[in-house]
C-alpha cells in the first residue's frame, strides 16, 4: 500500500482532500472506516493525546491493521512532548502533529527541531503549532475576543520555519 505522503501529494496535485477524522471509541473508528470503504477514498484516523490514552496506541495500530488493504492512516494529534510522540511512532502512527504553542518561541523551535528529525528518520510525517491557533471549541469566543498583540508575528513564523527547516503546507 502507498504511504500517506503519496496520498497527500495526489491530493494537493489533483485537488481533494485526505479527511482527518478523531476517534476515542471502536465504534467511532468502525464509522469512520465504513464512511472511508464507501466513498473509496483514504482516510487519516486521530487520536489526541487524550483518546490516545483512552483507547491506545497498540490498540489503534492493531485495528488499522484489520484493514492493511485500504488507504488508512494513524495520526498523533497535539502531541505536547517528544517522548510521547516516540511512543506513537514506535506503535506505528504515519503522522504526529507536535504542539508546543503554549511553549516559549525558542523552546518550540528547539524541540520541533528534535520532533522533526525523529520522525523524519522513520519516514513519519510531522505537523507542528506555533502561536495562537484557537483551543478547543469552548474556548472559540475567547480566541475571537484576543488582542492582537498577543497574535504569532510574522517574524517568529520566519524564524521558526528556517531554523525547524520544514515548509508551510498550504
Amino acid at each position: 500500500m502507498k504511504n500517506l505522503k503519496y496520498y497527500l501529494t495526489r491530493a494537493k496535485k489533483q485537488g481533494w482532500a485526505v479527511g482527518q477524522f478523531n476517534f476515542s471509541t471502536l465504534e467511532q473508528f468502525q464509522a469512520i472506516i465504513r464512511a472511508s470503504k464507501r466513498l473509496r477514498a483514504p482516510v487519516i484516523l486521530g487520536t489526541s493525546e487524550g483518546e490516545s490514552k483512552f483507547f491506545g496506541f497498540k490498540e489503534a495500530a492493531a485495528l488499522r491493521k484489520v484493514y492493511a488493504d485500504l488507504p488508512v492512516f494513524l495520526h498523533l494529534d497535539h502531541a505536547k512532548s517528544l517522548e510521547y510522540i516516540k511512543e506513537a511512532i514506535a506503535a506505528g502512527y504515519d503522522s504526529v502533529h507536535f504542539d508546543g504553542s503554549k511553549l516559549s518561541l525558542g523552546d518550540n523551535i528547539s524541540t520541533s527541531k528534535k520532533v522533526v528529525e525523529y520522525a523524519h528518520k522513520r519516514k513519519v510525517l510531522v505537523e507542528t503549532e506555533l502561536g495562537i491557533i484557537g483551543s478547543d471549541s469552548s474556548r472559540v469566543y475567547k480566541f475571537f475576543k484576543a488582542k492582537k498583540e498577543n497574535f504569532t508575528k510574522i517574524e517568529e513564523i520566519e524564524r521558526f520555519l528556517k531554523e525547524v527547516k520544514t515548509t508551510v503546507r498550504q
